[in-house]
């Protein structure tokens, strides 16, 4: 797996952040540093990232909240939480907050690697288990958690929830004329209208 990724790092030790930077940057990776909470969002508010890296003790904002909001903004990007204080750490509440990984200090930079790796792996299969292949839209049990992450989120705003259902006339007319390959290409010109129409 060959796969280049955009880093965004939060840690306030200079020394780190800057070391961070030039390795994953000498590996071919895009990454940016930033010392607090406040600077990174900020700047994913603006960019998409692939993954982030965050110390739990951070000056201001702390990682956790930091996760947790990087995590609603950004739900596709992978975020590796670390810590030097492992007795006064949660692996539950680090969870809870969007991390998919945690890793103590001090550590290897080629572990950071590794484990970053690892969780960009556990979410690309995971996204597979949820997408249908061929539209590229949530399959059932994507549709599932999609509903149940949106009921939540009305729950805790008070606000209302909107289902639109759609169903493709004559399909299956499309499959016998026309063949498979025509039924596909029409599923996937609604894929299209539908992504447009969000």
């Amino acid at each position: 797996m060959d796969d280049k990724y955009a880093i965004i790092a939060v840690d306030d030790d200079e020394v780190l952040s800057r070391l961070l930077k030039q390795y994953f940057t000498g590996l071919g990776h895009v990454c940016e540093a930033f010392p607090n909470a406040e600077a990174a969002l900020e700047r994913m508010s603006e960019t998409a990232f692939d993954v982030l890296v965050t110390d739990i003790v951070l000056p201001g904002m702390k990682g956790l909240e930091l996760a947790e909001r990087a995590h609603r903004l950004l739900p596709e990007m992978s975020i590796i939480v670390t810590t030097g204080f492992i007795d006064n750490f949660s692996y539950d509440e680090t969870i809870a907050a969007g991390a998919a990984d945690f890793i103590k200090k001090p550590f290897s930079l080629n572990e950071l690697m590794i484990r970053i790796k690892h969780v960009r792996l556990q979410e690309r299969l995971r996204m597979m288990s949820i997408t249908d292949e061929l539209t590229g839209l949530p399959n059932r049990r994507g549709f599932f958690a999609l509903a149940e992450q949106q009921l939540r989120s009305a729950q805790r705003t008070r606000g209302s929830l909107v289902l639109l259902f759609a169903d493709l006339d004559d399909f299956k007319m499309i499959n016998d004329t026309q063949g498979h390959q025509a039924g596909d290409e029409a599923l996937c010109s609604m894929a299209d209208i539908f992504r447009q129409s969000y």
